[in-house]
């Protein structure tokens, strides 16, 4: 069984280098100086969406604010792309797939068994 601190070191690792790694690889981000990283674009979604449910642009832009970013509320609609939902999935697929391994190793192996849609 892993213990918070694993789980926590995990999940760091999902919503900033892997969430910037599959923002490369599926184009997310096409340019450097882009003022959204996967790994931001990321974690304004979840930090914003968790702490209110029902927010509105300027809340996502606020967030992204205190992780040192600056976008407006329109620049911030425009990134809602089919790229930026592929995105988010296959983070959420990481993050789902490490909190099961982290439960129980053994349905790690169990998973591996299938294949993702």
């Amino acid at each position: 069984m892993s213990t918070i601190p694993e789980i926590a070191a995990l999940m760091y690792c999902i919503l900033t280098q892997k969430a910037d790694e599959i923002a490369h690889f599926n184009r997310f981000v096409r340019r450097r100086d882009k003022p959204l990283t996967g790994a931001r674009f990321v974690q304004t979604r979840v930090f914003t969406l968790l702490a209110k449910p029902a927010a509105a642009l300027s809340d996502y832009c606020q967030t992204l604010a205190a992780l040192g970013g600056s976008i407006t509320p329109q620049g911030f609609d425009q990134n809602f792309t089919e790229t930026a939902a592929d995105l988010l999935r296959q983070v959420l697929q990481l993050a789902a797939a490490a909190t099961v391994c982290a439960a129980d190793p053994l349905a790690g192996g169990l998973l591996s068994r299938f294949r993702a849609c």
